[in-house]
């Protein structure tokens, strides 16, 4: 059984991880903006880093979005040179 302590630690423990999940989330944001990356942008490079290649399809699944946005996203990471054309197969 759980008690009246445990249950006020675990508040404050929350409490602590969404004031850090909140500051790092700001300096994310910071430093999106300087990029001019979006949020899905940056994901998609993070992701192809992380798995070293994937079809359009598989990031469409991953980020949750159609295949067509993945496209409209994608585009300009292809237009700076820092992933390949998409065909089958979208590498990092």
């Amino acid at each position: 059984m759980v008690n009246h302590q445990q249950i006020k630690n675990q508040f404050e423990s929350l409490t602590t991880l969404q004031a850090i999940q909140k500051q790092a989330y700001q300096m994310l944001m910071q430093g999106l903006a300087t990029t001019g990356f979006s949020m899905r942008e940056w994901g998609i490079l993070v992701y192809l880093e992380q798995h070293g290649q994937a079809t359009a399809s598989e990031l469409a699944d991953a980020f949750m979005v159609t295949r067509t946005l993945i496209s409209r996203n994608t585009w300009r990471l292809i237009q700076d040179n820092l992933i390949p054309q998409l065909s089958n197969q979208v590498q990092h």
